[in-house]
């Protein structure tokens, strides 16, 4: 895994925005780290109140992704989906007056905007720029100057996306067990390095780039990270860890869009969390996760056999070899 591995959010304010400034809170849902038949994703959701106060925010990854595999989650947000992510049954689906846009009420009754960056033939909308950089990194940005007829009375929007396809060797590490040969043939380790907005593993040149272009990486009210495995796995909570839920059977189907394979297994959802402490706000979140579950490596388990196999031969062998000096012995005697 590369050093440069922390995923980032930017963000520029408005000229004129006076004392007014914008406050995020980020949702990150890992998904598939156990599937070996597909590839991990990832979920961002991107909660901004006073929206008006910025420019644009800008979210980077540190490898590259291509469009397609970038899904916009705002089309498929209802009332069961939305009361599934932010696990509220208070929260609520609503059509927005006059408007083609979308939103939910909170558990306050105040109105969030479900800001889309597709329409409906996966195209990215014109507020949305992304930009590629030969396979190192992968920048999105929501510029929110060119984003036509919002509603006027809605200070907050909420952003939802999808991270498809990932090399499983850009997210996890796999732990060798060095004393333990046969362990190793049924048990596999993991190591699964989050980090969001970590300066140091961000790469230096993209933040000089974008200290030069008026943007500051985002400061939040609160990082939710959840890691979703099979129930049977066995996770080691370190850090800022919240709480575990099993996750419903058959309600997150529509969501998870046939993305997850084994619809009958038991998914955990382990949770960590930050919030700001007084007036400090989270500037950072780094968390090690390590997993460990059964796994049988059937090409080291052959290997045992064949050495077995070998093992035997020879032992038989020898055997015979020794039965035929003693009868030489007993034949000269």
């Amino acid at each position: 895994m590369s050093n440069k591995k922390s995923f980032g959010f930017f963000y520029k304010e408005k000229s004129n925005n006076g004392d007014e400034h914008a406050e995020f809170v980020a949702h990150i849902n890992v998904w598939n780290v156990s599937d070996k038949s597909g590839l991990p994703f990832i979920d961002f959701g991107l909660l901004i109140k006073n929206y008006k106060a910025l420019d644009s925010v800008v979210f980077t990854a540190p490898f590259q992704i291509d469009s397609e595999n970038v899904d916009d989650l705002s089309h498929i947000l209802k009332e069961n989906e939305i009361q599934l992510i932010f696990n509220n049954s208070k929260f609520s689906y609503k059509q927005i007056e006059n408007s083609i846009y979308a939103g939910y009420n909170n558990e306050e009754n105040k109105t969030v905007l479900l800001l889309p960056i597709k329409n409906d033939e996966g195209k990215f909308l014109q507020h949305i720029i992304v930009k590629e950089n030969n396979s190192s990194f992968f920048q999105l940005k929501v510029d929110f100057t060119k984003c036509k007829n919002l509603p006027c009375d809605i200070e907050t929007v909420y952003l939802r996306f999808r991270i498809l396809k990932i090399d499983s060797k850009k997210l996890l590490s796999t732990l060798s067990t060095k004393n333990n040969y046969l362990e190793s043939a049924f048990t596999e380790r993991q190591i699964l390095d989050f980090k969001l907005n970590n300066a140091r593993t961000i790469d230096r040149f993209e933040l000089d780039r974008f200290s030069g272009e008026d943007y500051t990486l985002a400061r939040f009210s609160a990082i939710h990270l959840f890691v979703m495995v099979p129930s049977d796995y066995e996770i080691t909570t370190w850090g800022d860890f919240s709480e575990c839920r099993q996750l419903e059977k058959g309600e997150w189907d529509n969501y998870l869009n046939n993305c997850v394979s084994g619809n009958n297994i038991d998914i955990s959802a382990y949770h960590w969390k930050q919030k700001k402490s007084k007036d400090n706000p989270v500037d950072e979140f780094a968390q090690l996760i390590k997993m460990e579950h059964k796994s049988t490596n059937l090409k080291l388990i052959l290997i045992y056999c064949v050495i077995v196999i070998i093992l035997g031969s020879l032992g038989s062998g020898l055997l015979e070899i020794i039965k035929c000096i003693f009868d030489a012995i007993n034949l000269s005697n």
